[in-house]
């Protein structure tokens, strides 16, 4: 979406412990996240830990993420971003119609509301 103008968050995978203190370092204040094929509900099960300023509260924060429930395949860290709304987009490949944009009201509503629409890329 960044390389059709479009303002993303950055964002790094890494794996390990110290990794995740070393990416998080050039960042304010973080949002580490549980990244898995299958995880779903992430803030309910405890894969979202939000507002870490220092390495310290990163370091503490890791071994929590991976006690929540889920099979976790890496870590998410990303800056965190205030704002009043939040949105979700996404895109999938669909065996019939090809790619496929999702759009909607992101964070902890995104199911919860079901307010996201899928339109077939132009």
């Amino acid at each position: 979406m960044s390389a059709y103008g479009i303002p993303v968050v950055e964002e790094t995978v890494v794996n390990t412990q110290e990794s995740a203190v070393v990416q998080s370092s050039a960042v304010g204040s973080r949002v580490l996240k549980g990244l898995g094929a299958k995880l779903t509900h992430k803030t309910e099960r405890g894969l979202v830990k939000v507002n870490l300023r220092t390495a310290t509260e990163v370091r503490r924060a890791l071994p929590e993420i991976r006690q929540a429930r889920g099979r976790i395949g890496g870590l998410l860290i990303q800056p965190l971003v205030a704002g009043n709304r939040e949105f979700v987009a996404g895109m999938f490949r669909d065996a019939q119609f090809g790619p496929v944009l999702m759009f909607g009201l992101g964070g902890v509503f995104t199911e919860a509301i079901g307010d996201v629409t899928f339109r077939i890329a132009p």
